[in-house]
C-alpha cells in the first residue's frame, strides 16, 4: 500500500516550533562555546556547495596553505550567512569535528585550531568601536585602547599587522549596515563614526594580505537600512558601498544556499526529519507519481514526462518538486528572509499536512498549506499581502466561505483550494515586472497525485476562473492572485450599474448594425425599438425591429398594420417570447468590458488577453441570445382566410467568423432576405431578370393599374399602389424603375415622358426614316446614308425636295445616297401594309460661302460663292445683313485699311453667315494676325502613324480642332477600325487619340497603323496656328491665304 508523508515520515516537533519561530541565530554563540555544542550544530547542518566552499577555502587559509583571505557571502537577509559564519567559527575553534562535515573539505591538509573573533554589527561596542571589540576577543585590548579612547581613530595597516601577528586567526564581520547606521549619527572630525569603521577595515583588509593565516569572513553589505531618514538612509548607503567596493578588491564572493536548487530539500530533510525517509517509499511514491502523470499524459491534460516527475521526487521527497520553483519565484522579495524563510514555509507546509482531516498527501507541496490557520495566513501576506484574495476567494471565514471553499463543498473535494493555494504561492513575487504566476497547463502538471486526476483539477480551475474575484491572467497565460479585483469581477460591476438609458442605446445601436440595410434589397431604412407612434411608413421599405411578445402576430405590429395606409411598405422582426431583459444583460457585459479596456489602456493593457478572451466571449453570447430571440419575421400578405394582414416566416440567422477570424458576426440583413425570398413566403424578388420580367409586368399590371381606369396610368399612382397593395411583391431598390425600363424596352409599355405609362398592347409602329450625313465635297454635294425603321424587309425609301413626298415620289436606289440638293424629304412605304406610313423625314444640306480676296496695285477686291447653291447677300458694316445688298460679281474694299465682309446666303429655307476679314493693304503678301482666331478649311491626309500622332500633339499643345469630315483608320487589310465623323462635328486632340487607342485595343493591335484625314482646323488665335503650322511644317504645308480669320 503507497504510504502518505504522515505514515512515512518523522518529523522533529521541536524543529517545526523553531522554523516557526524568529529562527534568530547570532554569531556571539561562539563566544564561550563548547565542542557539545558544535557537535549538536553539524548534526543539524547540511553542507550546502557554497558552505562547502567557504570550509575549505577558509581552514586551508587558517592552515597556511591558501591565498585566498577574504570571502563576502552574499545573500539578502535570512539567506544562511550568519549559519555559514557559525560553522566556520565552530570548526576553525574545533578541527577535531572536521569528521562531521564532507571529507573532501580537509582534504589535502590538516586543520589548524585557530582564534576566532565573531563581530556583529548589532553589538558591537560603543566605547571601544569595532577595532576595540576585535582587539578585546584577541585578548590585546591594551593595544588598541589609543584608537577608541576619547576621539575614534582608525588603525592602519600596520597597526593591525602588529595586532593579530602569525597566529591562525579567523574575523567573522555581520551586520555591518546596522552599525553604520548608528555610525553615520555620531560626528567625528570633519566626517562621521561611519567613515572612520569603513577607513579601519579597509586597513583590516590591506593587513590580511601579508598575514598568511588571517581568514576574514564578511557578510555581504548590499540594501538599504530599514527605518532610518531619507538623509541617513543615503548615508549609509554610501558607507557600505565604499566597503564592499574595498572588500571586493580582495574578497570572494560566496552564496550560502541556491534557493533554486536541490540544497533546500537537503537541507529541509537535515533540519526537520528525525531520520532518512526510506528508500523503497520514496521509489514507490515516484512510480506512483509517474504513473499519474502518464494518465494525464494520455488525457493530454499535461505534458510533462513520466521519468523526469520521477527523478525529481528522488531529490525532493517528502517535498513536492515544484516547492523548488516556486520558491524561486519570490525568494527575492524584500520580507522574505531567504533560509530562514524556506524553513518557515516548510514547517507551515508541514504542519498544514499533519493536521489536514483527510490522510491523502503523498508530497508536501505549496497546494497544502493551510490559510484558514491566523498565523499561516499572517506568515503568507508578510512576504507579500494578497489578503483580499485569500480572504474571498481563497480561504474566507465561516460566514463568509473563499470561493475556492465553495468550490470544494460543491465537488466534494479540496481540488479549488489546491489550485488556488498553488497560483497564491506563484502569486508572492513582489518586484515590477517579476515572473510571477502559472499556466493551467503548471498548475495541473504540479497537482496531478495518486487518486487525484487531473480531470478534477480542471473543472476546479475553470469554476475558479468563472467566480474569483483577484484572479487575473497575464500576457503569457500566467495566472495570478493581485491586490486589485479582476477583470471580470470589475465587469461584472460595471455591468450591474450601467444606466438604463447607456443600454438602450447601445443595444439599439447593436441591432441597427446586426441589420444595417447595405444593399438594400429587402428594405432600405431600419428602425430598432422604436415607438409605434413614431413609425412613418410612406418612405424607403422598412425594417422595424420590435420587442418579442407572445401574441401572434405581436400587439404593436398589428395595431401599426391597422393604423397605417401603406401597409405593404414594412417588414417586422420580432420572437416568440418576451425575454428582452436576457439580451439587455449581453449588452450590458459588452458596454462593461469596453469601459473596463478603455480604462485599463486599450491595446497597450497589461490585460489586454484576457480583455480579447471576454469580449470574444461577450460579443459570442450576445449573437447567441439575439439569434434565438429574433427568430420570426411578418410581412404584409393576403390570407387566404382571413384576408390583407401580417404573414410571418422564421428568420435563421447564423454567426459566422469575421475577417479577423475570431469574433463573429451576424448578417441580419441576408437572413432577412432569405426569410422573404423562401419558398414559405414568396414575398421578395431579390433581382429582376430576363426570366421574371414577364411575370412581373403581368402582376403589375393587375394589381397596380387602378382597377377600372384606362391604360395609362400616372406612375406615382403606380409606386403609391406598390406600398400600399399587399399582395403586391417586393423588388429590390429602384426595382420598379427597372421593370418600367424593361418593360418600355420590349414595348409592352410606353413611357411618352409626361409623367404617365401606358400598358400594351400597341398597334404596330408606323415607318421612319432615320438620315445621316456620311461627307460632304467641296461642291456642297453629300453622301446621305440611309435607314429605314418599322418597314419590312421590303421597304421602300421615296424622296422629294418638299414634304409632298408620297409613295409615288422617286425611290431611292441604294441607301447610301448621293446629293447636292439643299433640302429633301424621305418616306419609308411598307408594301406589304403591315405597318402604316409614318411622318416624312426632312434632311437638309449645309450651304458653304467662301471669299477669295485679292490685292492688284494696292487694290483689293473680294469675290464670294456659295455652295452647293444659294443667294448671297453682304455689306460692310454688319448691319441686318439679311437685307444687304445681292452678291452680283467681285467686291471692292475701299481704302487700305483692315475690313470685314459680312455675309449671308440662302436657299430652300436654309441659311447660312460668315464673317471674312480682309487684311489691310500688305503690298501683295498676306499675313496672319496672331491675336484674331484662325480657321484653315484644307482637306489634309495624314497617311502615317508618325504624322498623325505629330499633328495631334501640335494640336494639343496649340488647343485645336479638327472637323468638317473627320476620318480616322486603324490598321490595315481584313484587320482594321475606320470612324467617319459627319461634316458638323469638330473634334478636340484629345477625342481622336482616345479613339485610337481603343480602336488598337479593340483589334488587338496596340502598335496598329493609323491614317488621319480632316478637312478643317480651327485655333483660338493666329499664335497658336503660327505655332502649330511651325511644328508640322513637314505635314502641313498652309498659306496665309488659306487662312480665314
Amino acid at each position: 500500500m503507497l504510504q502518505t508523508v504522515k505514515d512515512a515520515c518523522r518529523f522533529d516537533p521541536k524543529a517545526i516550533d523553531y522554523a516557526l519561530s524568529d529562527q534568530i541565530e547570532s554569531l556571539e554563540d561562539l563566544v564561550g562555546h563548547d565542542a557539545g555544542a558544535a557537535e549538536a550544530f553539524f548534526r543539524k547542518t547540511y553542507v550546502t556547495g557554497g558552505m562547502h566552499t567557504l570550509l575549505r577555502q577558509g581552514l586551508q587559509r587558517l592552515a597556511g596553505s591558501s591565498g585566498q583571505a577574504v570571502f563576502e557571502l552574499k545573500q539578502s537577509m535570512g539567506g544562511g550567512k550568519t549559519h555559514s559564519m557559525l560553522a566556520l567559527g565552530y570548526l576553525a575553534a574545533n578541527p577535531g569535528l572536521a569528521h562531521l562535515v564532507p571529507k573532501e573539505i580537509s582534504q589535502g591538509f590538516t586543520p589548524t585550531a585557530a582564534r576566532v573573533v565573531a563581530i556583529s554589527g548589532r553589538s558591537i561596542s560603543r566605547d571601544k568601536h569595532l577595532w576595540g571589540d576585535i582587539a578585546e576577543q584577541l585578548g590585546k585590548a591594551d593595544d588598541f585602547v589609543e584608537f577608541y579612547k576619547g576621539s575614534p581613530q582608525a588603525p592602519n595597516e600596520k597597526d593591525w599587522v602588529n595586532l593579530i601577528g602569525d597566529e591562525p586567526t579567523l574575523i567573522l564581520l555581520d551586520e555591518l549596515p546596522p552599525y553604520f547606521g548608528y555610525g553615520v549619527t555620531q560626528p567625528v572630525g570633519g566626517g562621521t563614526l561611519a567613515d572612520v569603521t569603513v577607513y579601519a577595515v579597509a586597513n583590516l583588509l590591506s593587513a590580511a594580505l601579508k598575514l598568511k593565516r588571517l581568514c576574514i569572513v564578511i557578510s555581504n553589505l548590499s540594501g538599504s537600512y530599514h527605518g532610518a531618514s531619507q538623509q541617513i538612509a543615503a548615508m549609509i548607503q554610501k558607507a557600505n558601498g565604499d566597503l564592499q567596493k574595498e572588500s571586493a578588491r580582495q574578497a570572494k564572493s560566496i552564496t550560502p544556499v541556491e534557493l533554486g536548487s536541490d540544497e533546500i530539500y537537503h537541507i529541509l530533510r537535515r533540519r526537520l526529519l528525525l531520520a532518512e525517509p526510506d528508500a523503497g517509499v520514496v521509489d514507490s511514491v515516484a512510480t506512483a507519481f509517474s504513473e499519474a502523470i502518464s494518465d494525464a499524459v494520455r488525457s493530454k491534460a499535461v505534458t510533462k514526462s513520466a521519468e523526469q516527475i520521477a527523478d525529481e521526487i528522488s531529490a525532493s521527497y517528502p517535498f513536492h518538486p515544484s516547492f523548488k520553483h516556486i520558491l524561486a519565484l519570490f525568494k527575492d522579495n524584500e520580507a522574505f528572509r531567504q533560509t530562514r524563510g524556506l524553513m518557515t514555509l516548510a514547517a507551515m507546509m508541514v504542519r498544514s499536512v499533519q493536521e489536514r482531516p483527510t490522510n491523502d498527501v503523498y508530497l508536501v507541496g505549496c497546494q497544502h498549506i493551510d490559510l484558514t490557520q491566523a498565523d499561516i495566513r499572517d506568515g503568507m501576506t508578510n512576504i507579500y499581502d494578497l489578503s483580499g484574495a485569500i480572504a474571498h476567494d481563497i480561504a474566507g471565514t465561516e460566514s463568509a466561505r473563499g470561493h475556492a471553499q465553495v468550490i470544494d463543498e460543491q465537488m466534494g473535494r479540496d481540488s479549488a483550494s489546491q489550485v488556488a493555494r498553488l497560483v497564491l504561492m506563484a502569486s508572492l513575487p513582489e518586484a515590477s515586472g517579476a515572473v510571477k504566476g502559472l499556466t493551467k497547463l503548471q498548475l495541473i502538471e504540479n497537482l496531478v497525485a495518486p487518486l487525484r486526476s487531473a480531470i478534477e483539477f480542471d473543472d476546479a480551475f475553470e469554476q475558479l476562473r468563472g467566480e474569483c474575484w483577484y484572479l487575473h491572467r497575464r500576457d503569457n497565460d500566467a495566472w495570478v492572485f493581485a491586490k486589485n479585483e479582476n477583470l471580470r469581477k470589475k465587469i461584472e460591476k460595471y455591468a450591474e450599474g450601467a444606466a438604463q438609458p447607456k443600454i438602450d442605446a447601445e443595444l439599439q445601436r447593436r441591432l441597427l448594425a446586426v441589420f444595417e440595410p447595405r444593399r438594400k434589397t429587402a428594405y432600405s431604412e431600419l428602425l430598432a425599438l422604436p415607438k409605434i407612434e413614431d413609425i412613418k411608413t410612406g418612405g424607403g421599405r422598412l425594417l422595424l425591429v420590435l420587442s418579442p411578445d407572445k401574441k401572434v402576430p405581436p400587439e404593436d405590429a398589428k395595431r401599426l398594420f391597422d393604423a397605417v395606409v401603406q401597409k405593404n411598405n414594412f417588414c417586422i422582426l420580432t420572437g416568440d417570447g418576451s425575454d428582452l431583459a436576457k439580451l439587455e444583460d449581453r449588452v450590458r457585459r459588452i458596454w462593461a468590458v469596453a469601459k473596463v479596456r478603455d480604462e485599463d489602456g486599450g491595446d497597450k493593457s497589461p490585460n489586454v488577453a484576457e480583455l480579447n478572451e471576454e469580449t470574444e466571449l461577450a460579443e459570442f453570447e450576445f449573437n447567441s441570445t439575439l439569434t434565438s430571440l429574433f427568430n420570426r419575421l411578418y410581412y404584409p400578405g393576403r390570407h387566404p382566410k382571413d384576408g390583407d394582414g401580417l404573414l410571418s416566416v422564421p428568420l435563421k440567422m447564423t454567426p459566422t467568423k469575421a475577417k479577423d477570424g475570431k469574433s463573429n458576426s451576424i448578417d441580419g440583413e441576408t437572413a432577412v432576405e432569405e426569410a422573404l425570398a423562401s419558398t414559405g413566403a414568396s414575398k421578395l424578388y431579390n433581382e429582376i431578370t430576363e426570366v421574371n420580367a414577364d411575370t412581373l409586368r403581368t402582376r403589375a399590371e393587375q394589381m397596380l393599374w387602378i382597377a377600372g381606369g384606362d391604360r395609362r396610368a400616372r406612375w406615382k399612382d403606380i409606386e403609391e399602389q406598390a406600398i400600399c397593395n399587399v399582395r403586391w411583391p417586393w423588388l429590390p431598390a429602384k426595382g420598379l424603375d427597372d421593370l418600367r425600363k424593361r418593360t418600355v424596352n420590349t414595348g409592352a409599355w410606353r413611357d411618352n415622358g409626361d409623367g404617365y405609362v401606358e400598358k400594351g398592347p400597341f398597334p404596330p409602329a408606323k415607318t421612319a426614316v432615320k438620315a445621316v450625313t456620311r461627307t460632304r465635297d467641296d461642291d456642297g454635294k453629300a453622301t446621305i446614308d440611309l435607314t429605314a425603321i418599322n418597314g419590312g424587309d421590303k421597304v421602300r425609301i421615296h424622296y422629294a425636295p418638299t414634304d409632298a413626298v408620297s409613295a409615288s415620289s422617286p425611290a431611292v436606289p441604294d441607301v447610301t445616297f448621293e446629293s447636292d440638293a439643299t433640302v429633301l424629304w424621305f418616306l419609308a412605304v411598307d408594301p406589304e401594309g403591315k405597318h402604316d406610313t409614318g411622318p416624312a423625314e426632312k434632311w437638309t444640306n449645309t450651304l458653304t460661302i467662301t471669299h477669295d480676296p485679292k490685292e492688284v496695285m494696292g487694290k483689293r477686291s473680294v469675290t464670294l460663292s456659295v455652295k452647293p447653291r444659294g443667294e448671297i447677300r453682304w455689306n460692310l458694316d454688319g448691319t441686318n445683313v439679311k437685307e444687304g445688298k445681292v452678291y452680283t460679281g467681285s467686291i471692292d474694299i475701299p481704302g487700305d485699311g483692315e475690313a470685314t465682309i459680312y455675309a449671308y446666303a440662302e436657299d430652300a429655307g436654309v441659311s447660312v453667315s460668315r464673317n471674312f476679314t480682309i487684311r489691310a493693304v500688305t503690298g501683295g503678301k498676306a499675313t496672319i494676325d496672331p491675336g484674331k482666331p484662325a480657321t484653315v478649311a484644307k482637306k489634309t491626309k495624314l497617311a502615317t502613324t508618325a504624322d498623325t500622332f505629330v499633328t495631334i500633339r501640335a494640336g494639343k499643345k496649340n488647343r485645336a480642332t479638327f472637323g468638317n469630315g473627320v476620318v480616322v483608320t486603324v490598321g490595315k487589310g481584313d484587320k482594321n477600325a475606320t470612324t467617319r465623323f459627319g461634316p458638323g462635328t469638330d473634334l478636340a486632340p484629345d477625342a481622336i487619340e482616345a479613339f485610337i487607342s481603343a480602336a488598337r485595343t479593340a483589334i488587338g493591335d496596340e502598335a496598329a497603323e493609323v491614317e488621319f484625314t480632316f478637312g478643317e482646323f480651327k485655333f483660338a488665335s493666329g499664335a497658336d496656328l503660327t505655332e502649330f503650322l511651325q511644328e508640322t511644317s513637314e505635314q502641313i504645308k498652309v498659306d496665309p491665304e488659306e487662312v480665314q480669320q
